[in-house]
């Protein structure tokens, strides 16, 4: 009985019968579980090599980032200096110091004219044209100075907006003054234009290129021509070389001290002001920014 109750412990031992379990499978479960190893085995490489070869494509793909991103890493901005042109490769985001510091100034640039170009911004002015122009044909319609708008219509027709940025650009303020130390872009341009001779005056009052008279008073300028009727006898605007604007008083009862003017500035005579109506006020408004945006060396800007 000792005999037979030790041999029925030994038979429900867990090790025991693991360890006989192989034994006591048939022959083709043996070899099922066999190529069940297998199978499992090359499945595990398969996917290793899987896995690597995601790996290895991604490390190609960052290997071939930096590449990209030199390519953005830098930009050509050109600067007109006169009839000249030169290209200077910047790193991207740099500012106007930076490229004045590689461009040499001689005695016939005029610095005060310089101007700013960005591509995208002609696109802003000839809308700004548009506008004006569908205004002052509003007015030809219903306006007794029907004759006087068709001759301002002309004058307006003829400019060609540019890509002119309307802020001034001085080479010594660029480093003074940080707020002036404007970000470039790719494709931006300054032009330094050469010191002109000449003066001009437009608006409601016929176009005209007029010589420049060192210290010569404005009101010297306008006495010469006669204005439209329309004109405002009281103001006018003064667009500087370098796109900033000052209105000045011209009437006999608000006249101030005498005011001189830059070679290349354009006096802009303006239509006078309406009591109950804003639209002179806006063609006045569109008009002044599209004469700031010309610049000497453009087509409309000597």
């Amino acid at each position: 009985m000792r005999l037979l109750r030790n041999q029925r412990q030994e038979s429900s031992s867990p090790n025991l019968a693991i360890s006989s379990q192989p034994k006591d499978l048939p022959l083709s479960r043996r070899v099922y579980n066999k190529a069940f190893q297998a199978a499992s085995q090359l499945l595990y490489v398969g996917l290793a090599l899987a896995s690597l070869h995601i790996v290895t494509s991604h490390a190609e793909t960052l290997s071939q980032a930096p590449t990209n991103e030199q390519t953005a890493t830098s930009m050509v901005v050109s600067v007109q200096q006169g009839q000249a042109t030169q290209d200077y490769t910047l790193p991207v985001d740099s500012r106007l110091s930076q490229v004045m510091m590689q461009v040499e100034l001689s005695d016939n640039d005029y610095w005060y004219a310089m101007a700013w170009l960005r591509p995208t911004n002609q696109a802003i002015y000839q809308d700004k044209k548009t506008q004006l122009l569908a205004l002052i044909e509003q007015q030809m319609e219903q306006d007794k100075y029907a004759e006087q708008w068709r001759l301002v219509k002309q004058q307006v027709s003829v400019l060609t907006p540019t890509s002119r940025y309307t802020v001034p650009v001085h080479p010594d303020r660029v480093f003074a003054a940080p707020e002036q130390n404007y970000l470039l872009k790719a494709h931006d341009q300054l032009v330094i234009p050469t010191r002109p001779s000449t003066v001009r005056m437009t608006g409601f009052i016929p176009t005209q290129q007029l010589a420049h008279q060192p210290k010569q008073d404005i009101t010297k300028y306008l006495s010469a021509y006669q204005p439209f009727d329309l004109a405002d006898n009281s103001y006018v605007w003064l667009i500087k070389p370098d796109s900033s604007i000052q209105q000045l008083p011209i009437a006999y009862w608000n006249k101030q001290q005498s005011q001189p003017i830059a070679p290349g500035s354009i006096i802009y005579v303006p239509a006078k002001s309406q009591l109950f109506s804003k639209q002179y006020q806006q063609i006045n408004q569109l008009y002044l920014e599209l004469l700031q945006n010309q610049y000497i060396g453009s087509a409309q800007g000597e």
